[in-house]
């Protein structure tokens, strides 16, 4: 049997059409959807901010490491000279 040529089953394919009352109480759920929607961009918002500032954190974090070394460096050369 050649794979290629055989038919991929549609997982739709066999799916009724919703009824009037199943639409009517997808439509009643809808503003909680939304309001949890709503509440995750919130929270992706506020871990985006986190993130942000822990990254400038750190880069202070390192540009300070760097200063520090290359002070270290000019004390140990002035010393030995």
């Amino acid at each position: 049997m050649n794979i290629l040529s055989s038919r991929v089953p549609d997982p739709l394919e066999d799916v009724a059409e919703p009824t009037d009352a199943e639409l009517i109480a997808i439509e009643a759920e809808w503003p909680a959807i939304e309001a949890d929607w709503t509440a995750i961009e919130a929270d992706l918002i506020v871990l985006d901010v986190q993130l942000a500032e822990h990254v400038a954190h750190h880069t202070v974090d390192v540009q300070v490491q760097r200063q520090t070394r290359r002070r270290t460096r000019r004390v140990l050369v002035k010393a030995v000279a």
